[in-house]
């Protein structure tokens, strides 16, 4: 997609890392697209700019916690709770995002999930 190009195309500031996640936030100023890789598996986001970072962060710890639910075999699923996930965010100095930020600032400052 032209998204990804645009992402390849721009030089990363950092070495990838698990937990790394790539923001596109070209598509429109009102949202912002989230890509990351849970387990080998991408998961993507698209989320309000206007939305309290909180919000989209207990998002995408439920649905990381779906992910490990759906990976049990099915009769252990029947009888299982989803984990309790806490997704945090965190800046390049290694401190927890404000998660009162809205996405549009939050996700600019990140440097990890």
């Amino acid at each position: 997609s032209a998204a990804a190009e645009r992402r390849a195309a721009q030089p990363r500031t950092r070495p990838p890392s698990p937990g790394t996640v790539d923001v596109d936030t070209d598509t429109s100023p009102s949202c912002v697209a989230l890509s990351l890789l849970h387990k080998g598996t991408p998961r993507n986001f698209v989320r309000p700019a206007d939305e309290a970072l909180a919000k989209t962060l207990a998002r995408v710890g439920r649905n990381v916690a779906k992910a490990a639910l759906a990976a049990l075999p099915k009769k252990e699923r029947a009888h299982a709770k989803a984990p309790r996930v806490v997704a945090r965010l965190l800046d390049a100095d290694g401190r927890d995002v404000d998660s009162t930020l809205l996405n549009s600032a939050a996700w600019g400052i990140a440097a990890q999930l």
